[in-house]
């Protein structure tokens, strides 16, 4: 209901806003040379997770979620107000989020539709990083992030190099992550590093 608005009023035409003047350009990293914007989105990006791992880890917020996730009874009879804390970590995920959209929209545009692979793409980072590992989703992240880079690039490599032009996949790029998320759930069907009983 919310994109059907979005097209009504604005309209379904993808829309590209400006970056700021300082973070346009290229960032010289002495071996190669980096986009500004993409570097600041990787600082954002560590900073976030880095935030995010503190807080589960180290406060008293993230540790009674934690508890309540293992053991909700419990956790509840200790006088915690699981409802309400379950509720400002979906908020705080909500933020996160927002601001991984805000990210990409600077650097590709935005239109009623974007955030539909990036929900299916979130999905399979989790999946794969397992469910409950903050570190196993920045894992399952850098892995997909990689393969998505370098698969189609090998493959294309090895087309030219074998003369076998079937091996140049079109739209390879896309299935990569579910591609890997088969090969890893059939070795480990709790993901990469899940917690053994978390859900069960």
């Amino acid at each position: 209901m919310i994109a059907e608005a979005v097209r009504f009023i604005w309209g379904a035409s993808a829309v590209q806003p400006e970056k700021p003047g300082f973070l346009t350009g290229g960032t010289d990293l002495l071996v190669t040379q980096v986009g500004t914007y993409r570097l600041f989105t990787v600082a954002v990006s560590v900073l976030s997770v880095a935030a995010v791992y503190y807080l589960i880890t180290n406060t008293d917020m993230g540790l009674t979620v934690r508890a309540g996730v293992q053991d909700g009874e419990m956790t509840e009879f200790v006088g915690v107000n699981l409802p309400l804390r379950f509720t400002a970590m979906f908020f705080l995920g909500s933020v996160i989020a927002g601001l991984g959209g805000a990210l990409r929209v600077l650097e590709h545009g935005v239109d009623p539709g974007t955030g539909e692979l990036f929900v299916l793409r979130a999905f399979v980072v989790v999946v794969i990083g397992g469910v409950g590992s903050i570190f196993g989703s920045v894992v399952a992240g850098l892995l997909v992030g990689l393969a998505a880079f370098l698969v189609p690039g090998v493959l294309s490599a090895l087309a030219v190099t074998t003369g076998i032009s079937a091996l140049e996949i079109r739209g390879i790029t896309d299935l990569i992550p579910f591609l890997v998320m088969i090969v890893v759930l059939l070795v480990r069907p709790r993901g990469l590093f899940g917690e053994e009983g978390l859900l069960e």
